[in-house]
């Protein structure tokens, strides 16, 4: 019997990028720019159209909600 040795050939050229790296270096430029614009104003206050930020609060909430509670 003789043992069969594979080497492991791929069609992408050296040095080229496969398609599970392009999706992960994709997915971290876009997270990265996601964080930057909150980031670049809260804490550095730089305001850029570029690095567009987020306002989760901007005014105080009175009379926003009308509640009720009661005693049953």
């Amino acid at each position: 019997m003789a043992d069969i040795i594979s080497i492991r050939t791929s069609a992408e050229p050296a040095g080229a990028l496969s398609g599970g790296r392009l999706r992960l270096i994709a997915f971290v430029a876009i997270a990265a720019f996601m964080i930057a614009g909150p980031v670049a104003e809260q804490v550095f206050g730089v305001r850029t159209a570029l690095l567009r930020s987020w306002t989760m609060f901007s005014a105080i909430g009175l009379g926003v909600i009308d509640a009720s509670f009661e005693i049953r």
